[in-house]
């Protein structure tokens, strides 16, 4: 009977373990390393364009937090000066980047970005935000 009862808490336990290889990231898969200069037009407008400028978030003519993040005004909105939003000389005080970590409100609210894409962003703040 006790024997059942051990591999009955086993089983339970292994079933509440929860693995998502879409935030877990690993070295091979997973390198902001190899990429030389993040591009704004190539590599952060789509993630903006997937996850942020959605029906009901940060777009249209009353964006979420008067932030529009649509491709063609996102890069003034997030430049905008005392904004926050990008911080060049500290970038991982970025609101931008504070915002795809918070746990509290985290962005998007539809659940968090992978590894990578958070990496990525950060890359492109540090290596001063262009406008590429």
């Amino acid at each position: 009977m006790k024997s059942k009862a051990v591999l009955l808490g086993m089983v339970l336990f292994a079933a509440a373990c929860k693995h998502d290889d879409a935030t877990t990231a690993t070295p091979a898969r997973c390198s902001t390393d190899t990429i030389g200069t993040v591009s704004f037009s190539r590599n952060i407008v789509p993630v903006f364009r997937q996850n942020c400028a959605l029906s009901g978030c940060h777009t249209g003519s009353a964006p979420a937090g008067n932030l529009s993040l649509d491709s063609g005004v996102a890069y003034a909105a997030l430049m905008k000066p005392g904004s926050g939003y990008i911080n060049t000389s500290t970038p991982a005080a970025s609101l931008l980047y504070s915002q795809l970590l918070s746990t509290a409100d985290p962005m998007p609210p539809t659940g968090k970005l992978d590894t990578c894409t958070i990496s990525l962003v950060l890359k492109w703040i540090q290596q001063q935000a262009p406008n590429n």
